[in-house]
């Protein structure tokens, strides 16, 4: 019996924390992201992706992608979550950061040396709440990332905010 409700308690997390609980695509402008469609609007707490790289390879270029806030008022934002990842067997640095792009301000950095497999946490959050950091409409977050190493090896990584659409 606990095997099964360790098992229900498990897929209740995944749909929680992976199922599509955006807006809809239509509310926000990416560049060099991609994220699923979401239901239909109304007040709440709200997950979205703001980026996701993909595999990309680990050559020390510095990147980035802009989200931008187009709901048309402003947002909340309660927590914040990088997480990196590294080809097995890598020797790689990785870092990444999101900063709002009107003062560039840094609201995450999480950087790790990937020189054995599994000895660190790939993933970093930050909870904000009860405080929040706002995000004006037309206003954007910056994500920075990159991974230097051999080239031939691939770096990924995925950042998402949680927000409110109503202040706290």
């Amino acid at each position: 019996m606990k095997k099964i409700v360790s098992l229900l308690l498990l897929v209740l997390c995944l749909v929680v924390s992976c199922g599509d609980q955006n807006y809809p695509t239509s509310a926000f402008s990416q560049t060099n992201t991609s994220h699923p469609g979401g239901f239909s609007y109304s007040s709440g707490l709200y997950s979205i992706e703001i980026l996701n790289t993909g595999a990309y390879p680990c050559d020390s270029s510095k990147r980035s992608s802009v989200w931008v806030n187009n709901t048309g008022k402003m947002i909340y934002i309660r927590s914040a979550m990088i997480w990196m990842g590294v080809d097995k067997d890598s020797v790689a640095d990785i870092c990444g950061s999101i900063e709002r792009s009107s003062d560039g301000m840094v609201f995450i950095f999480y950087g790790q040396d990937a020189y054995a497999n599994g000895r660190s946490p790939h993933q970093w959050s930050q909870n904000f709440a009860p405080d929040y950091i706002p995000l004006n409409s037309g206003d954007s977050l910056m994500t920075r990332y990159f991974c230097n190493g051999d080239g031939y090896k691939r770096g990924h990584h995925i950042a998402r905010i949680w927000f409110l659409d109503e202040k706290p």
